[in-house]
């Protein structure tokens, strides 16, 4: 029989450095059989976002409360979900203060001892286990889904023109939820955060303030260190450590879901120096041989994709926008991992 798991959690949101406005939301909300945590970032119009994400959360939370015990948490994520893009689209029409508003979410529910959790968009939520980082959520963004298909690189990914455009959000019309579920241990640090974190402060960096710090002190230590590298976004952050359980295995089968993600560490400049060269020279014979093969071939090549998808830009008014179709490809469902990854060790940043 599995142990019954305690936690502790702690939660912190700040305007940031260069927005006037918090457009970002954050709450929870407990019942006789499990608790939920949720992190919405809005955006879009004079004002439209802070309402947006305020209204998610708040849907959310009372679908909770009002859920029963036998109702699968699944099911209640996908229904508090889908429920509020219902709210913020009639909230919408109100009047032009509200329109083009919409918010992403990530929300996870604990409930024995599990962790149920459900996202739209570009807000995360990573879980760190024996020392280790796995991520949970896949963005629904244009840069992720081209880095799933191997047309772009993860460097390449951080400063891709299209870094902040996301495929869906809640508001916006129809949306699909991506929902797991994770069996929990003792020592497990789970972290849900907007962009506006994991745009500034890299895993390591994460992991060093949840292991130091109590979950309050932590995440004051975390959207602190995001201001110092210029608070671009807003900054919302709760964590939750697990503290009494079932021990963890010693290796876990959790796939790890990689992301375009914040700053990394700074590499030593020699090897930086060696590996330029390498490349270097890399690139040239690539080129060369390229140059050649064309040259005699003449081949004429197209790129050609499917038809133009609305996408949506956090960081404009949140005016839809085509793309171009080679830009875009079919998100990976969660379930299409085949291989577990085996994730290295964190370091100290």
């Amino acid at each position: 029989m599995a142990s019954k798991i305690q936690y502790t959690f702690g939660n912190h949101s700040d305007v940031g450095k260069k927005r006037k406005i918090n457009q970002d939301s954050f709450g929870t909300a407990k019942n006789d059989w499990g608790e939920i945590f949720i992190v919405a970032d809005g955006m879009g119009g004079h004002k439209g976002g802070e309402v947006a994400s305020k209204i998610t959360v708040d849907h959310m939370c009372n679908e909770f409360k009002a859920a029963t015990q036998d109702t699968a948490p699944a099911a209640i994520l996908e229904k508090a979900i889908l429920g509020a893009n219902e709210s913020v689209i009639k909230k919408a029409q109100e009047g032009l203060e509200y329109d083009g508003m919409g918010t992403t979410v990530v929300a996870v529910i604990i409930k024995d001892n599990e962790a149920h959790i459900a996202h739209v968009g570009d807000s995360r939520l990573l879980l760190y286990r024996n020392n280790k980082l796995f991520f949970k959520t896949k963005d629904h963004s244009v840069v992720q889904d081209l880095v799933d298909k191997g047309l772009i690189s993860e460097s390449e990914a951080e400063t891709h023109p299209n870094k902040n455009k996301i495929l869906q959000a809640v508001g916006t019309g129809s949306i699909t939820p991506t929902i797991t579920k994770e069996k929990l241990f003792k020592g497990d640090y789970i972290l849900l955060c907007s962009d506006g974190l994991s745009g500034e402060v890299n895993e390591s960096e994460m992991y060093k303030a949840l292991k130091s710090s109590k979950p309050m002190v932590a995440c004051k230590n975390l959207v602190d260190l995001a201001n110092e590298r210029g608070g671009p976004d807003n900054i919302t952050v709760i964590t939750i450590h697990i503290e009494s359980g079932d021990k963890p295995p010693k290796k876990s089968k959790t796939p790890v879901i990689k992301h375009p993600m914040g700053r990394p560490k700074i590499p030593n400049s020699t090897r930086v120096l060696v590996i330029g060269l390498i490349l270097g020279i890399l690139l040239s014979f690539i080129g060369y041989k390229t140059y050649q093969f064309y040259n005699k071939s003449k081949i004429k090549i197209t790129i050609s994709g499917g038809p133009k998808t609305p996408i949506i830009d956090p960081d404009s008014t949140h005016e839809t926008k085509p793309v171009e179709p080679e830009e875009l490809t079919e998100p990976v469902e969660p379930e299409e991992l085949t291989e577990p990854v085996e994730p290295e060790e964190l370091t100290e940043p």
